[in-house]
Order: structure tokens, then sequence, then C-alpha cells
């Protein structure tokens, strides 16, 4: 499945973090994906997951995270 964000205008961005969970809340997995604004993601059918993105910048310092989004693949 592919995550689409909105791009951070920050000068000294570094990229993104995608977190994904089966649950709400939740974040079993981390996905640094760089200096992008969508990544495709290979998730196994069968679930909900749940994902929120992050940016970091150049320092490592990391924003609050997005609004959660869930979607399920079955």
């Amino acid at each position: 499945m592919t995550v689409t964000w909105n791009a951070n205008t920050e000068a000294d961005l570094r990229g993104y973090r995608v977190y994904v969970g089966k649950s709400s809340g939740a974040r079993s997995q981390m996905y640094d994906v760089g200096n992008v604004t969508s990544t495709r993601l290979t998730l196994p059918l069968g679930s909900t997951y749940f994902f929120v993105v992050t940016a970091y910048d150049s320092s490592g310092n990391e924003s609050s995270p997005s609004g959660e989004l869930s979607k399920s693949l079955f």
C-alpha cells in the first residue's frame, strides 16, 4: 500500500519516518523513508494497520506525529 503526506517546510528537514501498528496508538514498526512525501509499504493481508508520520531535521529532532490513519488490508 502507498502512504502519502504533505511536505514539511522546515529549512533543515532531513526526512520522514512512518510508524505502523496493528492497534490505535501502537507503533510496532518504523520506516525511515528519507526526504520523500510518499512510500510504498508491503504489509501482510488480513489486518487493519494504523499509521502516523513524523518529520526529522539534520540535528535529529523529530516532530510530533501526524494524525493517525488506518487501513484494512484484506
